[in-house]
């Protein structure tokens, strides 16, 4: 069957990056099980200073912004540009499984029966590395339609994992370009706070890279807007138990930065406001996921060929 109009607009945002982006845009292209034409690719270049090109013939759509805006910023571009009802986010330093978007478009289609498309979104587990061991494993997310769940982290899924409506922006809004980090916390929020649901497949289709440690300078910034926001006395302010949940997070997000900046003093403290805020014995505010440790020799073989190209950057 020939599809007129896309389905599923892909964006993929991307500030250099070359060799990674390949790799992201061809796990993207090697997508099975959809009909012909379902898909459109986006890239969107957030000012890269060597624009990404592809080979002459292969169905991506560039847009090209000239200052680097930020990871928000480039998906509102993106979002702009699609002509897809559905959206879906690939960062370009991970990839895509084979089955991944059948399995969600799938999933998608169901849930739509019972729930209102425009306030769904459906994620993907995903391997990403154990930070204690270094070893490879599959996270399986949770399903939630609560606003205290959503303002508890960034446990849904890294921004490489989720299915949306286009339309679900016309709802919460677009991500909040004033925000170089935890834009994707917040528009869920906001996604919460209008009774936007969460569900996820129950299979692994995305392997994510490792991440280096955000900036103290970006995630104190974050924060901040965070705080002014949500908090209390904030434009839009959560309720209580929500508000703490998302305080506690916080605390956490400057803990790590703090500690990465090696100011450990300053780490421990806030390790224990948010200890404070959300009382628990683990870092996470609460079981977001269920582990699988068991991962296939060929998944292994896709992540190491995955991570040696960061070995060969721009």
């Amino acid at each position: 069957m020939t599809i007129v109009e896309p389905i599923v607009s892909v964006v993929i945002p991307v500030y250099g990056r070359s060799k990674q982006l390949d790799q992201a845009v061809y796990s993207l292209l090697n997508q099975t099980g959809l009909p012909e034409n379902a898909v459109e690719i986006i890239v969107v270049d957030d000012g890269s200073p060597t624009p990404p090109t592809f080979a002459s013939g292969l169905p991506i759509n560039v847009v090209r912004r000239h200052q680097n805006g930020g990871a928000a910023a480039a998906r509102n571009a993106g979002i702009k540009a699609a002509s897809g009802k559905l959206i879906a986010f690939l960062d370009s330093d991970d990839l895509w499984l084979p089955g991944k978007l059948a399995a969600q478009l799938t999933l998608f289609e169901d849930l739509s029966k019972e729930y209102d498309p425009n306030l769904l979104a459906v994620g993907c587990a995903f391997f990403d590395p154990d930070r204690k061991t270094g070893k490879l494993r599959a996270r399986f997310p949770l399903e939630t339609a609560e606003l205290r769940v959503f303002a508890s982290g960034c446990w849904f899924g890294p921004g490489s994992t989720v299915l949306l409506s286009r339309s679900a922006f016309e709802r919460v809004g677009q991500q909040d370009e004033n925000l170089r980090r935890l834009e994707d916390l917040d528009w869920f929020i906001r996604f919460g706070q209008a009774g936007g649901k969460f569900v996820s497949t129950k299979k692994a289709d995305v392997l994510i890279r490792p991440s280096g440690g955000a900036r103290l300078e970006a995630v104190l910034q974050s924060v901040h807007y965070l705080t002014d926001k949500y908090g209390p006395t904030g434009s839009s302010a959560l309720p209580r138990n929500a508000w703490n949940r998302l305080a506690a997070y916080l605390a956490l997000e400057k803990a790590v930065a703090y500690f990465g900046d090696n100011k450990k003093v300053a780490g421990v403290r806030e390790v224990l406001v948010s200890l404070f805020r959300k009382p628990r014995v683990q870092p996470a505010l609460e079981k977001f996921w269920e582990h699988n440790h068991d991962v296939s020799p060929e998944i292994e073989t896709a992540y190491h060929l995955m991570i040696a190209a960061d070995k060969d950057t721009d």
